[in-house]
């Protein structure tokens, strides 16, 4: 079946319509005790099939989300986890024991989150960039309508049988519920758009690493989604303790009141976050989710202030249902709109299996101010800080230049700039320029060469001769100490060694791959760099030559400074075939080494008057005679000085 973009909408709409009713009423309302009561009481059951649950999703759900960008079907994946899901859960049901229980209770889980990773998956590809919060929404109200009716439904039911039967009987029509409306949301999503055979597919580490805007954009919604779920699993905990059994009343008292509590919550939520995603279209995704997360803590304030009747239990559920759509539909939707065509897989299979692994900190911080203050209000007001900080990473999220950096997200590019180390790359290279002045210092100590002449601030290239392969950490170390770190480029080969190599690029030293297509990447790469305003370094003999005066040079370096107009200085090495000799890698313990650096006014000598975008083949051949004239001139006139390495 072909794509309809309306039939496929409400497909995805109605999956949440068919899994919020295993979420509602298994995870939310009588899992948790009905395994409890199978165990006996015992504590640890639950905890440990979670974590059970959790290790599975560990291993499975990044080969899940790898699958999917390579290529499978999505829907054919939700439905395969929601029939498998929902046989779990209706096995669950016919449990005779707590063992069985638990193990179909951990695959049920085990399952959602399986699907969910497929399922967030299609977002993007049904409504790209933007257009990514209606849907969304409407995805979201139609799953607490649907987890809201079958509640009902279930609280009707125990109203009228023996408890024991009713919970088993709802935890069985969850299971059928959720596998029969998959089975109809699969058939109207019909077959979704194939992912664009590109080369833009990577890793989720990677892509965190090389976007900065989706990777602050999961992590403020990781807090969020953790201080929300944290709210959610809580509350009946602080309002049974503040409302009844710190009364002296039953605590089994408060059961039909919260149960009616989340139901008003399910039923007044679908509208909320159906508003919420309208209003986000108009004043746009971030604004809208900062709006959501003033409203948590406006909540919060309230819950922990004004808690004092059992009346204020409903005023708490409409304050929840307010937020508590918008806040989730618009998360999830900025981090589809900020995720890369091809890539979506792997961004949400990291997503649900990190709400997974963060879970944890608001329980652990509710529980450590319980234990601590003993006030079940001031655990909850601890949450605020969750909140606090979803706020402040949310609000840094630049979202134009997301939707602009996913849209034109090239991996080989961003590498590059890494590789280079631009001070306007993606990565910080903070790192790399530390790593480079420590090695300079060391070296410095060790070689200690009698530096003439200064290298002036702004883009400078460097020209000088090679000797042996000690001229490069020579020529470092004479840089860093004129005040420049020198991007230094040098034969590809080095920086394949173990340790040396990622020393190098960590340095911000560029590889060139003589003799390939890809070696005039290196010179595009020294363009970028002086275009950055960096010092730029090679060696244009191309290699160690075989005496004290400079070899032929290769056009490389002329072109480069015809086509930028950087100042261009030569420098001098003398002394460095003493320290390391040539045609070997072993350093003698003394040795006499100098580096001069002299300005060249290569477009003045040349007669011209500013760079040159396309150089003729006679004036590149010109400026490199004028480069190796100057250049021998001022190696056969350097002084040497004496140094020892011992």
């Amino acid at each position: 079946m072909d794509l309809n973009p309306t039939r496929a909408h409400r497909g995805f709409a109605g999956y949440d319509w068919a899994n919020s009713g295993y979420v509602t009423v298994v995870t939310t309302a009588v899992g948790g005790p009905y395994l409890d009561h199978l165990a006996d009481g015992n504590a640890l059951v639950l905890p440990l099939t979670l974590v059970l649950a959790v290790l599975v999703q560990v291993a499975l759900l990044p080969v899940l989300g790898r699958r999917i960008d390579r290529g499978a079907d999505p829907v054919a994946l939700i439905r395969f986890f929601a029939q498998l899901g929902g046989a779990a859960t209706i096995a669950l049901a016919l449990a005779p024991h707590w063992i069985p229980a638990a193990l179909t209770m951990a695959a049920a889980t085990v399952c959602f989150g399986a699907a969910m990773v497929p399922y967030n998956a299609l977002l993007p590809r049904l409504a790209p960039g933007s257009q990514a919060d209606r849907l969304s929404a409407r995805a979201f109200a139609t799953g607490y309508h649907g987890g809201g009716l079958l509640l009902a439904g279930a609280l009707g039911l125990l109203a009228v049988v023996d408890q024991a039967v009713g919970v088993r009987l709802a935890i069985a029509a969850a299971g059928v519920w959720w596998a029969g409306f998959a089975l109809l949301a699969c058939r109207a999503l019909g077959t979704v758009p194939a992912l664009p055979t590109v080369h833009e597919r990577v890793g989720a580490m990677r892509l965190l690493r090389d976007l900065p805007e989706l990777r602050t954009a999961i992590l403020g919604a990781l807090l969020l989604g953790d201080a929300i779920g944290a709210v959610v699993s809580l509350s009946a905990t602080v309002l049974t303790h503040e409302l009844w059994t710190a009364r002296g009343l039953d605590a089994s008292d408060a059961t039909g009141t919260l149960l009616a509590m989340v139901l008003l919550v399910q039923v007044l939520a679908a509208p909320c976050a159906f508003l919420t995603g309208r209003l986000a279209s108009r004043v746009g995704t971030k604004p809208m989710l900062l709006a959501c997360i003033g409203g948590w803590l406006l909540v919060m304030v309230g819950a922990t202030t004004s808690l004092n009747e059992v009346k204020d239990v409903w005023v708490l559920a409409i304050g929840l249902a307010a937020v508590l759509g918008g806040s989730q539909t618009l998360a999830r939707s900025l981090i589809s709109a900020l995720t890369p065509a091809g890539n979506a897989g792997a961004v949400f299979s990291l997503t649900q299996l990190a709400e997974r692994g963060t879970a944890w900190m608001g329980p652990t911080l509710f529980a450590i101010v319980v234990g601590t203050t003993g006030s079940y209000r001031g655990a909850l007001a601890s949450l605020l800080v969750l909140f606090a900080l979803a706020a402040v990473l949310l609000s840094r999220v630049r979202p134009a230049e997301g939707l602009a950096a996913a849209a034109a997200y090239d991996p080989d590019a961003v590498y590059a700039a890494r590789r280079l180390a631009l001070p306007d790359a993606t990565v910080p290279t903070r790192r790399g320029r530390a790593a480079y002045a420590a090695i300079c210092r060391v070296l410095g100590l060790l070689v200690r060469p009698q530096v003439t002449g200064v290298l002036p601030a702004g883009p400078v290239l460097v020209l000088a001769n090679h000797l042996s392969v000690a001229d490069g950490p020579v020529l470092a170390v004479a840089g860093h100490r004129r005040g420049r770190q020198l991007r230094m480029l040098g034969t590809a080969g080095v920086f394949t060694a173990p340790v040396l190599g990622p020393v190098l690029l960590a340095a911000g030293m560029v590889p060139v791959k003589r003799r390939t297509v890809e070696a005039s990447s290196a010179l595009a790469g020294a363009r970028l760099l002086l275009k950055a305003g960096e010092a730029v370094a090679l060696f244009p003999e191309g290699r160690v030559g075989t005496g004290p005066r400079p070899a032929p040079l290769r056009p490389g370096a002329a072109r480069l400074a015809l086509t930028t107009g950087a100042p261009v200085f030569l420098a001098a090495l003398c002394g460095t075939a003493g320290i390391v000799p040539p045609g070997t890698w072993k350093p003698r313990l003394s040795g006499r080494c100098s580096v001069g650096f002299a300005p060249f006014d290569l477009l003045g000598e040349l007669g011209l008057s500013g760079p040159t975008a396309d150089p003729s083949d006679e004036l590149v051949d010109a400026a490199t005679a004028a480069l190796h004239a100057r250049l021998t001139d001022l190696v056969t006139g350097a002084p040497i000085a004496v140094v020892s390495l011992a």
